[in-house]
């Protein structure tokens, strides 16, 4: 129970840093940042609530959307300032940012990649479902709006001479056919352990994996997983590493002003001039 807490405490704290304008802000201020992102998580706490979320999970969801959108609220000042003093458009204001600052920036892009990663998390482990099953042929089983029929299962040998033994089922979800799965257990010898290989449906909502993990005769023993929202996973990562290439990238170093002034004064010295 210690680990999800401290997974919230981060997700909190990563989005009151952006807020705290890299230590320039008071607590009055800073108070003030947190105001509008604070209420936005609270509404999303309560809109769950009201769908029976259980409030645990729903308050999860609400630390990871505070950080979420308190990052966008910072973008959205950056925006909002190049439009208002070069009236550039959303797009334009944002590369232009990017180039001018990609450090801030950058981590503002990882931010959003790693609540991404969090709505994820939280979503996939939370309401992850899980059957295990033992059917007969044309006999049927239900995970979430998913509905699984059982088939056949036949043996084959692969090009490599490994058998197979392999389960024909059939995805519907609400009643539509979605397409065949093919769990399936590799034999490679006598002395070695069968290897299970899932049958895979993925898209962006959910992810369905079907085991076989046992067969007698006609009948055969699956396990069903349901994993919603796991590819928020997979999308934040992408974002993560998008961010650390802009973080990364390398900026002309401007000389700063003072040593400009300085050499600029050298050069007008007469000692200077009488030398050359």
């Amino acid at each position: 129970m210690v680990v999800p807490w401290l997974f919230l405490i981060l997700f909190l704290l990563m989005g009151v840093a952006p807020l705290a304008a890299w230590r320039k802000a008071s607590a009055a201020r800073l108070g003030k940042s947190v105001r509008l992102p604070g209420y936005l998580a609270l509404a999303v706490f309560f809109v769950l609530l009201l769908m029976g979320r259980d409030p645990i999970v729903d308050f999860g969801f609400a630390v990871v959307a505070f950080a979420g959108f308190a990052t966008l609220l910072e973008i959205y000042k950056g925006v909002q300032a190049r439009y208002r003093t070069h009236g550039e458009s959303i797009p334009q204001a944002l590369v232009q940012l990017m180039g001018r600052n990609p450090r801030r920036y950058g981590g503002y892009i990882i931010h959003l990649g790693v609540v991404i990663i969090g709505i994820g998390i939280i979503a996939s482990t939370a309401f992850q479902e899980v059957r295990q099953v033992t059917l007969q042929p044309s006999q049927s089983l239900d995970i979430g709006p998913y509905s699984l029929r059982y088939d056949r299962v036949f043996e084959a040998v692969a090009v490599d001479e490994r058998g197979m033994l392999i389960a024909e089922v059939a995805l519907f979800r609400e009643g539509d056919f979605v397409r065949d799965l093919r769990p399936r257990r590799d034999y490679f010898g006598p002395e070695m352990s069968p290897m299970t290989i899932a049958g895979v449906h993925s898209t962006f909502e959910n992810d369905v994996y079907v085991l076989l993990t046992f067969q007698q005769d006609d009948a055969v023993t699956l396990r069903v997983y349901r994993n919603p929202l796991v590819n928020f996973v997979w999308g934040g990562s992408l974002l993560l590493v998008l961010g650390t290439a802009i973080a990364v990238y390398p900026t002309p170093q401007k000389q700063p002003v003072a040593r400009r002034a300085r050499s600029a004064a050298w050069a007008m010295r007469p000692d200077s001039a009488a030398g050359d």
